[in-house]
């Protein structure tokens, strides 16, 4: 924030509340304690200050209300993104293991055992067609991918 939008700040401020004063010593001090965030971040942190408190407000409070602020949004707005892709992901790092025949082995018995818990049928070798789809005794058609999930 410039000089100038402190200045506009505190002029704001000081309707809500006029024991704080827009005098040039002052802009400088609120200059330094909140120049640095977003005009609408530090109104909203201002209102949300007046509705809780009766107190003259500080720049130092006002100040660490409105970086926790600045945080908490942050925070919502990473986990509104989700997560980054950051690596190979499952699939890749799989790919590597699907040649291993030790591999193979654990995957059909995980395989059959998953069928015979599920009521699925299943040929007894682990489904070596498992890209066809297959039909459960109740109808479902089910299929599994390359990585032996459905």
């Amino acid at each position: 924030m410039t000089p100038e939008d402190v200045h506009k700040f505190l002029a704001w401020v000081n309707q809500h509340d006029p024991r704080v004063e827009t005098s040039p010593v002052n802009v400088e001090v609120w200059g330094r304690a909140v120049g640095a965030f977003d005009n609408m971040v530090l109104k909203d942190v201002m209102l949300d200050y007046f509705a809780r408190s009766g107190e003259k407000p500080a720049p130092s409070e006002i100040r660490r209300l409105t970086m926790s602020e600045v945080e908490r949004r942050e925070a919502r707005q990473r986990a509104l993104e989700g997560p980054k892709d950051q690596g190979p992901g499952f699939e890749k790092a799989l790919g590597s293991h699907l040649d291993d025949p030790e591999f193979q082995r654990i995957r059909m018995e995980a395989r059959v055992r998953w069928c015979e818990t599920h009521d699925v049928e299943h040929d007894g070798d682990g489904w070596t067609s498992a890209d066809r789809p297959t039909t459960a005794r109740d109808g479902r058609t089910t299929a599994l991918d390359g990585f032996g999930r459905f």
